[in-house]
Parts: C-alpha cells; structure tokens; sequence
C-alpha cells in the first residue's frame, strides 16, 4: 500500500525482503527486473547473513556481484556454476572460498580449477596449502594454469607437494602442458623427493659411535643418547663475534653479532657441518642395507655447499659417495670454486645438470634404484635435527658470559629451509626446557632461490612441515614434546624476505654492496671477516642491512648473523693438472659455465687452486 503513494528505497527493500523470507522468489525477481529503488546488495548482504541463499543468489546475479554469488552457490552446493561466478568476479579472494569449499566437498575437478586462479597469487597459498595437506587430493593445479609460470616455479610446486601427486596424472598433464619430453622429469623429481625424505631416518649406532652424542645434547636431550647415529664432525661451540660497519647509504654505523658457524670446522665449515652429523651418520648406518652396497648420494646445484661437505666428509669416514650436480644454478667465481672442490674430491659424477634430461634422470634413477639419495640441502628431520644443537648451544654461551645476551632477530639465508625449520625447534625446546628464548625472537630467513621467491608460501610450508618432524623425532626419543612451542614460534615468529633472491647462484646489486660493506668492516675479534658469496650469505646480509636501516631503533646484540657460508674451500688429493683435464672432460655447456664464472683458462684455474682451495684430505 505504502508503495502506491511513495517512492523509498527502504519500503522497496523491506518488500524485497519480505518476499525472500516468505519464499515467493519468482514474485521477487519479477519486482528487482521492473523499476524499483531497493539497496539490492544490502538486501542480499542480510539475506545471507540469516542463510536465505536461494533468494540471496538470485539478488547477487541481479547486481551483478558474482563474488557474492560464488559464496551462495558454494553454500548451495552448486560447485560448477559457483566456479562459473568466480570466473567473472575474477578475485583471488573469490577462488581461495570456492577451491576450500571444493576440496571439503571431495569436487577435485572445481578444486582445480579454482586453484590454478589461485597459485599465481602467492600470498594467497598459505592457507590453500593447509587445506590440501589435511585433505590430500590429487594435485593443486592443472596443466592450464601451468602458462604463465616458469618450470622453476612449477618443480617449486612439486617438490612442495611431492606426497600428494599422482603420478601417472602429473605424466599426462605435463605432456599436455610442455610436451612429452618433460614427462619423465617431474614424475621422477616426485619419486625423488619422496625416496630422499624417508631414506635416511633415524638410525641406531653401531658400538664405535655410540657415545658419541655432542655435549648440548647429553645435557639437555640425555634421551637421545644411544638411540640415533652420530658423528662428530664440527668443533663445538662456534664462536661468536661482533661486526661494526658503516652503512653507505646513511652513513651511520651498525653493530650486529656473529654467530660463526662458518668457523665449526678446520676441514670444512658452514652450516651443512650442523646438518651432516647426524644425518651422514645415519646414511652410513642405512648403506649397509643397500642391496650390493650403493654409495650415498647428496644432490644439488654447482654451487652447492651440501654436496661440497657430504663429499669431503664422507670421504673423511670412508664413506662411498656419488654427487648429483643436477640443479642449474647462475654463474659466479663461488660456484666455480664449489665446482673445483666437487671435481677434486671422491665422489664427483661429472656436470649432470649440463649434460641434458635424459642423463639427469639416468643418474637420479640410478641413485635411487642402487644408492642412498640424501634430501636437497640435507632437509629432513635428521638434518634439522643438528641445527637444535646451535640453539641450546646460544643458550649455553649466554650462561657462561660469552653472549651478553639473546639476539631478537636472527637473519640467515633459507635454501632448502634445513637450517631454519632446525633454529625455530631449537628455540621451541629451548622455552620447553625453559633454557632462555624466553622473549620474542624473530628468525629471518632470507630467500635465495627465484623459484622459491615467487611461491614464499612453499618455504613456510617447507619449514613447518621438517620442524614438526624433528620434534617427532624428539618426542620419539627423547620424550619431550615441544610441538606447541613450535606452533607458536611459526605464527609469530618467522618472516621470509623473498625480494632479495635474484637469479640462483648470481649475484645482486644489494649482495654486491652487501660484500663491499663487509670487506670494509671491522671485527672485535682476531677472526677472518665473513665469506659473502653470491648464492647465500651476500642476499641475506643485504636484506639484514635494509632491516636495520629501517628498524632505527635496535641496541647492540639485537641481531644475529648466522654466518653459513665455509670460510674454508677445501680440495682432495688430486693435482690441478688432474682436475683440469676433468674440466675438459666435462659438457660443452658446463665448460662455458666455468668460463662464465671467472674460471676460462688453465692458469686462472691453477691459480685458483693454489691460492683459494686448501688441501684437507
């Protein structure tokens, strides 16, 4: 009656309204289709508040606000056309509500296609991963979405996911998307990663290790004592050191602390020595039940430290050892160098990653089917494991007087995330055991791969997924449960920079600068500077340098280098002119590669042998 005598928008909307609630729809959409001045969305807004879809839906597609109508269908169970709707509202938001839903719902296909909308938007992913690692469906996108994205990013995608994948379905879509030539790398690469987190697990020792559990454990972890293999491979504790140096942009100077585990060795040092005590010891244990014996099989870039140090340590213990150099990397003189070390110690395969994809998966199946392949960056809880050891050890040296006091920022690179998932389960036991760490902490892990960079969620998934396990593996043998702790220093208390990482392997402008300032900077301490390489230590210097310019307001103490990079290149018994004639014997491309990295000739590499590689076997 109202209606006849006034135009209002609130009495055209109470009619809407009124009609939605007594369900006379078809009256409903035939007043919204004619002349009216109803608040459509408000209407529709308070009708799916009170979970009157249906009329909800009918008012969003009038609008159109096909966001809003996604959300209806989904809570209809119209998963087709609520993929239709996310299409045209074309949000990411819209997707992440529409794939959740679809994957609660077991509707793969929707989920798929909402998903592959979504993986170009990283900073969406988080909570797309965990859904998919509770409910475990097939894969995360299809091979449409695969365009736009790099293989580098795609292998990122899968090496994150490598339980989840079927298969024979990543064979068909990757041939659908690349061609059949990329079929036999991912399925392979999946196999790979599922095969290098489970072969080397917890081993128990033999006698003449047995007692062989380094001081911060027995004192603090005593129920891992005969329980888990163990080599003594680094000179504990690490000293820690001060750098003062100026900033050339604002001329101001800076005091951070050094935690110098680039110092834990005289035969090879870094963080992989950490990473290696336990796990070296346990693959020396699981060789022996590789049928017809088999070699233990560390993988990475040129470029790699993890392989450089299984290498040499594993020749140190006798150890047969096979590398797999299979992961392209940029060039650089620290790569070269890393190149020089795998070539002269036992163990080097030669250049696979130049050598093409049949010969990658030959040697990667080889290792599998006859060998003991180790994670990438020794990532599992095994090689984590070691990295709690560092924590309990600031501690110690917090209660002895040599740290004034605990850092509140750590920086360091993350490449494998090993290092990092280790740290922030050290600090979670640390507060179990009530040790210290007590105050807020941030561990800073700075991204060095451009894959990685482009998906950050991948290495917090990363992260969370090998720190929960070791402190599985802590619960299993040393009856310590630290896993809320741990939940909590992962929500609160882990920033990834994903800005710094360039190209892997290649310097930045930011890491060029960053090892200007270091090489200008002075020490408190009689200690060699920090090595800043172009792969790791360089990008996360620089992305600590930009923190604390913008901080403003820290005090000596507050941040806390962990210096990973060795500060020794190590080489084995050959003599240059062996070494070189392997050079030559390698793949064109990998001869450029050197070439490239500041190595071209004979007598820049006999050079360099002499000058920057020291004779440790």
């Amino acid at each position: 009656m109202a209606r006849t005598k006034v135009k209002d928008s609130q009495i055209d909307g109470e009619l809407v309204y009124a009609y939605a609630k007594t369900e006379r729809l078809g009256e409903m959409e035939e007043f919204i289709s004619g002349t009216n001045t109803a608040n459509i969305q408000s209407v529709g807004d308070r009708l799916y508040d009170e979970k009157f879809y249906k009329a909800a839906k009918i008012l969003y597609a009038s609008i159109p606000n096909n966001g809003r109508l996604a959300s209806c269908h989904v809570q209809l169970g119209e998963y087709t056309q609520a993929v239709e709707a996310a299409k045209k509202a074309n949000n990411p938001k819209t997707w992440q509500e529409v794939n959740l839903a679809c994957v609660k719902a077991e509707q793969f296909r929707c989920a798929e296609i909402a998903g592959q909308h979504i993986i170009v938007h990283p900073d969406h992913l988080e909570e797309v991963i965990a859904q998919y690692e509770k409910s475990r469906p097939r894969l995360l996108c299809t091979c449409d979405s695969w365009g736009p994205l790099s293989l580098e990013s795609l292998l990122g995608l899968f090496r994150a996911r490598a339980v989840m994948i079927d298969l024979r379905d990543v064979a068909r879509r990757v041939a659908l998307a690349f061609g059949a030539g990329f079929v036999v790398v991912v399925p392979a690469a999946a196999r790979m990663l599922r095969r290098w987190h489970s072969a080397v697990d917890v081993r128990e020792p033999s006698e003449e290790v047995r007692d062989n559990l380094p001081g911060t454990f027995e004192r603090h972890l005593p129920g891992l004592r005969g329980k888990i293999a163990h080599y003594q491979l680094g000179e504990f504790p690490t000293p820690i050191g001060t750098l003062s140096f100026e900033d050339p942009k604002t001329e101001k100077t800076f005091v951070v602390s050094l935690k110098r585990e680039d110092m834990s060795s005289t035969l090879y040092g870094g963080n992989k020595v950490r990473t290696l005590e336990f796990q070296l010891a346990c693959a020396a244990e699981a060789i022996k039940d590789v049928h017809g014996g088999g070699a233990i099989s560390p993988v990475g870039g040129p470029g790699s430290n993890q392989v450089v140090a299984t290498q040499i340590y594993a020749a140190h213990f006798g150890l047969p050892c096979s590398n797999l150099v299979v992961a392209p990397e940029g060039p650089a003189l620290d790569n070269a160098l890393n190149i020089m070390s795998m070539i002269s110690l036992p163990g080097w395969t030669g250049a696979t990653w130049a050598e093409g994809f049949t010969r990658v998966l030959q040697q990667c199946s080889d290792a599998l089917l006859h060998g003991l392949p180790l994670p990438p960056g020794g990532n599992n809880r095994v090689g984590a494991l070691g990295h709690v050891g560092a924590i309990l050890e600031l501690c110690e040296q917090l209660g002895n007087g040599t740290l004034k006091r605990l850092p509140r920022h750590i920086f360091l690179p993350l490449g494998s995330s090993c290092t990092t998932a280790g740290l922030l389960c050290g600090i979670a036991l640390a507060r179990k055991l009530q040790l210290g760490f007590t105050d807020e902490v941030m561990v800073h892990g700075v991204v060095i791969h451009h894959a990685l960079a482009k998906v950050p969620a991948i290495g917090r998934w990363l992260i969370r997924t090998v720190a929960h396990s070791a402190l599985d593996l802590v619960q299993e043998l040393a009856g310590i449960d630290a896993h809320e702790e741990l939940e909590v220093l992962l929500n609160t208390s882990l920033t990834i920079h994903s800005s710094y990482a360039g190209s892997y392997g290649s310097w930045t402008a930011a890491g060029l600068l960053a090892k200007e300032v270091v090489s200008a900077a002075h020490l408190s301490e009689p200690q060699p500077k920090p090595w800043m390489c172009s792969t790791f230590s360089s990008k996360c210097f620089a992305a600590m340098l930009d923190f604390i310019r913008a901080a403003g307001n820290l005090e000596e103490g507050d941040v806390l280098l962990w210096c990973t990079k060795s500060l020794i290149q190590p080489r084995g018994q050959i003599s240059a002119t062996t070494a070189w004639e392997r050079v030559l014997k390698m793949p064109g491309g990998a001869q450029r590669y050197m070439r490239r990295s500041g190595v071209p000739h004979e007598a820049e590499f006999t050079e360099l042998w002499s000058r920057r590689l020291q004779s440790k076997l």
